[in-house]
């Protein structure tokens, strides 16, 4: 699981050591340069993306002096674990602690538009370009307010139901697959499907996980709902239409402004009245054809 920790003694040493590739070094700050910024600069908080036990990333954020606004200084992912999704889960972690802020509504950040995977990330967790640009460096800004609607509703019950934001684990997932008789998956390919989708939901009584649904997708212009299921013995009592529309604010509040986003998903046999009443349309129909899906067995390497 990807965690945000704080940097000590002992953890150091391993930190500094992350590196970008040799093509990316020009666009980011070592991370001991940064460490030390922040000795100096007390306002800014460094932290190590772990996944599990091991660093594979660094991030620093700042309220700014000069506007009183957050602000994202760092963010890298070591050359060996880039592509895996860390830089998301690490922004997606970050996001959730500064949208707990009851007076701040924004998070800036300066990206370098040579760098097209970075823009490519920010853009996907709903940062825009304000205009301003400071040295090769153009602003982005991430508005937080729906994002902290979110976040205050994280242990909100509803009906004594409790509803989560992006805190579905792997071993609940498996767990409640196998529990409604689903398919079992490789935990490795349920961790990777975790990692690399948008936003989950995931309901508890008490403790106990007793439903959940996903987001996937770009994130600008196509969305999809997977795996939205609520365990037999808590059907009937809202949960489902609570998931999905926690899920739809997601996308509303992701989604680039002036725009016209599709959200798609596979309904399951018989469950198609469901997703009709919250305004989902079935294909065919008079003006769309029918959709088609392929399953594709990866094999082992040889």
């Amino acid at each position: 699981m990807t965690a945000l920790k704080e940097i000590d003694a002992e953890s150091f040493w391993d930190i500094i050591g992350l590196s970008v590739a040799p093509d990316q070094a020009d666009l980011v700050t070592s991370n001991a340069v940064s460490i030390a910024q922040a000795k100096v600069q007390p306002e800014c908080i460094p932290l190590a993306i772990y996944e599990d036990e091991a660093p594979v990333g660094f991030l620093m954020y700042c309220i700014d002096r000069d506007d009183d606004q957050y602000w994202l200084y760092r963010l890298m992912i070591d050359e060996k674990q880039q592509g895996k999704g860390y830089a998301k889960a690490g922004m997606r972690l970050l996001i959730d602690i500064v949208s707990a802020d009851p007076v701040r509504r924004k998070l800036y950040l300066g990206v370098d538009k040579s760098g097209v995977a970075s823009v490519r990330l920010y853009e996907g967790l709903g940062f825009r370009f304000t205009g301003q640009v400071f040295g090769k460096e153009s602003i982005m800004c991430l508005d937080l307010s729906p994002f902290a609607a979110l976040a205050n509703r994280t242990q909100e019950s509803v009906a004594g139901i409790a509803y989560r934001t992006n805190a579905l684990t792997a071993d609940g997932f498996a767990s409640i697959r196998s529990q409604m008789g689903w398919e079992d998956k490789p935990l490795a390919q349920i961790e990777g499907a975790l990692l690399r989708g948008l936003c989950t939901i995931s309901a508890y009584d008490g403790e106990t996980l007793v439903g959940m649904g996903r987001l996937v997708g770009d994130g600008a212009m196509y969305w999809y709902v997977q795996d939205v299921v609520v365990l037999t013995a808590y059907q009937g009592r809202g949960i489902g239409t609570e998931i999905m529309r926690r899920l739809m604010e997601r996308v509303a509040s992701g989604g680039i402004p002036g725009t016209t986003v599709t959200v798609g998903l596979m309904a399951a046999k018989g469950k198609e009245g469901f997703y009709t009443k919250l305004g989902f349309r079935s294909r065919p129909n008079e003006r769309e054809d029918p959709g088609m899906i392929m399953n594709i067995d990866i094999p082992y390497p040889l």
